[in-house]
């Protein structure tokens, strides 16, 4: 069966649905989230050992922290750089989870400090909300992360993509693998989403079929992909 495809602000509808009426807790999912990034990257880079994770203030930085915890589980080695603290209630319980686990977060203005260069940079900045230009750190660390040897790997979108048309703000994320979570995103398979993206794997995150009936696919030709 053809796999369907949806904005990104469909797919924000599509996680709340499956809060809200069936039950599932964003906790949860965030935390099958970032545990299925994690076999992902241990699947495209076997040779891994390393990883600095670049994380947002929201849900999607919490996808980031909980890579990190698996990693630290793993015996990886992994570096956080955190443009602020966490905001959101499931971003401060896995940040925290991490932090328990001996993780290393730095902040923005301490780039200076990292000695090591890692084998992976996982960004985890921005999601689907995005509908301007990165601004401030999250452009900074961007533009650091672009500037490095090393692959990056996104979650749910690269930073700076719009997730609902595929437009590449400046800056934005060149990732070389992209995970998304709960569908496939429109932005991630047109326009500059599909250099930007690179390597799409989508993650349901176990989400029952129901959930997605209640919202519309967006329908798209082949010639358009």
């Amino acid at each position: 069966m053809k796999q369907k495809t949806y904005t990104g602000t469909t797919c924000k509808q599509i996680d709340r649905i499956a809060i809200e009426q069936y039950g599932y807790s964003g906790l949860q999912l965030m935390t099958t989230a970032g545990e299925a990034a994690f076999q992902h990257i241990k699947t495209y880079y076997p040779t891994a050992r390393s990883l600095l994770i670049l994380c947002g203030s929201g849900n999607n930085g919490g996808d980031g922290y909980v890579v990190g915890s698996y990693a630290l589980e793993a015996t990886w080695d992994v570096t956080i750089i955190a443009t602020e603290p966490p905001k959101t209630p499931d971003a401060k319980t896995v940040a925290q989870h991490y932090e328990s686990l001996g993780g290393q977060i730095i902040g923005a203005s301490d780039l200076d400090s990292l000695k090591a260069k890692p084998d992976l940079i996982i960004d985890a900045l921005l999601g689907v909300g995005l509908t301007g230009a990165p601004r401030g750190a999250y452009a900074e660390l961007i533009k650091f992360a672009n500037q490095q040897a090393a692959p990056i790997v996104a979650l749910d979108v690269p930073s700076g993509l719009d997730a609902d048309t595929g437009q590449a703000f400046s800056p934005c994320i060149q990732a070389e693998h992209t995970i998304t979570f709960i569908a496939q995103k429109l932005g991630l398979v047109t326009g500059s989403g599909v250099a930007c993206a690179g390597v799409v794997d989508v993650e349901t995150l176990g989400l029952i079929p129901e959930v997605y009936d209640l919202v519309d696919a967006v329908e798209i030709s082949d010639s358009a992909i």
